[in-house]
């Protein structure tokens, strides 16, 4: 009844005026689904860099562990060298001949 009332202009004027209220509601509507789309998206995101930090932490633990043991795998191989040095040092005094002057000190012992 209040429809059939209205002049033209009026209808124009409310039918554009509630256009303009839908459009802003589903404009309204759109922002909050971003908005909820990005958070949801942030809290991934966040969980990522987290995940990705132990990750990092890990490695850096493993790449630690490795070279301790590459460390100690070299002392241990220097220890093996001088050893090694020594026992062919030991060698070769006990293959060679003696020299007469070695001979005379260890009389004199």
């Amino acid at each position: 009844e209040a429809v059939r009332r209205m002049s033209r202009r009026q209808l124009v004027r409310a039918s554009s005026s509630h256009e303009k209220s839908l459009r802003l509601e589903l404009h309204a509507r759109e922002q909050k689904q971003d908005a909820h789309r990005l958070w949801s998206d942030l809290r991934r995101a966040e969980g990522s860099i987290s995940d990705l930090r132990a990750e990092v932490l890990r490695l850096k633990r493993e790449a630690r562990q490795r070279d301790a043991a590459h460390e100690s795998a070299l002392r241990l191989l220097e220890i093996a060298t001088k050893e090694k040095r020594r026992a062919q040092l030991a060698l070769t005094r006990e293959r060679r001949p003696r020299r007469s002057s070695e001979r005379t000190s260890e009389r004199t012992r």
